[in-house]
Formats: C-alpha cells, sequence, structure tokens
C-alpha cells in the first residue's frame, strides 16, 4: 500500500485494485461499517449545523437530517450482540498489574452496560417496550463516560512506567508505543466530552460534538483499515 499513486498508467491501475479489494474487505466488517456509520452521521450533524449558520436552505437540511437519522437507527441496530465481544476481551485479559487489570476490566464492564442500556432505549423508541427512552440514555452515557475516565487513568499509569522502568525494547519502538497510549488518551478525552454531553452534565458546542464524532470516527476506521 507504499505505492505512490503517481507513475505510470500500471502503477496507478495496480494500486486502485489494492485501495479497492482494502476497502472492500474494511466494509464487510460490521465494526467497519458501523464506524464508517459514524463518520457519516457526525459528518451530517456538522453540514446541519453550519448549514443553519449560513442559511443553508431548509430542503437541504431536512435531507441531511433524514441521512442523519437513518444511518443512526443503523447503527443502534449493530449494537446487538457487541457485548459478546466485550466479554471475550474481558475474559481473555491477561492478569498482570491488579491495578491495571481492575481498571481494565471495570471500563469493560461499563461499556457493557451502556451498550445493553442503548439497546433498551431502542427498543423504546422502537415501540417495542415502554419505558422512559431519555432516562435511560443519560445513565448509559454516565456509564459511557466513566469507562472512558477509566481508561484514561489505566494509560496514565502505563505511561509513567515507561518513563521510571528500563526500557525493555529499542527505544524506536518505545517511542511509538508511547505514543500510541498518548493517542489513545486524546481519543478517550474526546470520547468522555461526547459522554458528559450526551449524559446532559456538560453541554458542549454542536460543532464540537460534530468534530469528536467525525475524528473519533476516522480513527477507528483508521485502526481497523
Amino acid at each position: 500500500y507504499q505505492r505512490r499513486v503517481h507513475g505510470t498508467p500500471s502503477e496507478c491501475l495496480f494500486f486502485f485494485e489494492m485501495s479497492s479489494d482494502q476497502l472492500i474487505k474494511f466494509l464487510a466488517k460490521s465494526d467497519g461499517r458501523e464506524k464508517f456509520g459514524r463518520v457519516i452521521q457526525f459528518l451530517c450533524h456538522t453540514l446541519i449545523t453550519l448549514g443553519k449558520d449560513q442559511k443553508l436552505s431548509q430542503e437541504t437540511i431536512t435531507k441531511l437530517t433524514s441521512v442523519m437519522n437513518t444511518v443512526k437507527i443503523t447503527r443502534h441496530t449493530s449494537l446487538w450482540l457487541r457485548q459478546l465481544g466485550i466479554f471475550q476481551a474481558l475474559s481473555s485479559a491477561q492478569i498482570g498489574d491488579p491495578v491495571e487489570y481492575g481498571l481494565q476490566s471495570f471500563s469493560k464492564i461499563f461499556l457493557i452496560a451502556y451498550i445493553t442500556l442503548q439497546n433498551y432505549v431502542w427498543l423504546i423508541n422502537q415501540k417495542i417496550i415502554k419505558g422512559d427512552a431519555g432516562a435511560a440514555s443519560r445513565t448509559s452515557f454516565r456509564l459511557f463516560s466513566l469507562a472512558w475516565i477509566l481508561e484514561i487513568v489505566y494509560r496514565i499509569i502505563k505511561i509513567s512506567k515507561r518513563k521510571i522502568e528500563p526500557p525493555k525494547t529499542k527505544p524506536t519502538t518505545l517511542l511509538t508505543q508511547l505514543s500510541t497510549d498518548e493517542a489513545i488518551i486524546f481519543k478517550s478525552i474526546l470520547l468522555l466530552i461526547e459522554g458528559l454531553n450526551n449524559a446532559n452534565i456538560k453541554t458542549a458546542h454542536p460543532l464540537v460534538m460534530g468534530f469528536i464524532g467525525m475524528s473519533t470516527g476516522l480513527w477507528d476506521c483508521y485502526t481497523l483499515w
């Protein structure tokens, strides 16, 4: 995938074919489709927010809103049985440092509870069962926020240990891993802001929420690619 796009026609065609195959494989994954849908959903959210300020036509805003809501519903349906993957990761985790293991375990438990409540909210919105969708949604995002707080603490502990303990690998590998942890902390902070906003604990500007949704969605797409 490191071929240059510019070059002979055959080289350009080869690059296009390889990229197309990779895109097909990416979209064939349920996680890939869900994360790509997240990007589309928040892109529409951002365009709607900007459109209202720029006096975009009501017809265009209506179309963008329809696309956003459709993608949102589709993404919610993909949450069903997502808990199984988290349960598997939790059961296969190696117990090392008890503090780190505890942080990771409770973070995943909170995410499982968040997904379960989101499925409950979906059932209410589809009028399959009765309940208070607003209260359940706010509670789910409180759990979502707690999960990412624990993830941030876990990553900070990992980074602090690397600064204290002698490196066991080459410096370049250590720097790469350190950068990855820092990037995950940054992503976790963004998701924490999203959770606090959706839980009505701390309100953020709609454009900020659009940026968070698109950037974290693109991050996940990149890691899955």
